[in-house]
């Protein structure tokens, strides 16, 4: 996230170079950076937008 944000400092000059980017990405694979799993998130919208559809049904 971090390195998203540097991408749009206010700065143009503060903002990091493509081959920073290349660079802090290559050591984000090595390191195994820990991501968030948005998967079970998808069982529960589908529980909640069946339930909507059932509303809607006359």
């Amino acid at each position: 996230y971090k390195l998203m944000v540097s991408c749009w400092h206010d700065e143009p000059g503060m903002r990091p170079s493509f081959k920073e980017l290349t660079c802090q990405w290559e050591r984000m694979l090595e390191d195994g950076v820990e991501y968030l799993d948005l998967n079970p998130r998808t069982v529960h919208n589908q529980a909640y937008f069946a339930s909507l559809h059932a509303l809607d049904s006359p």
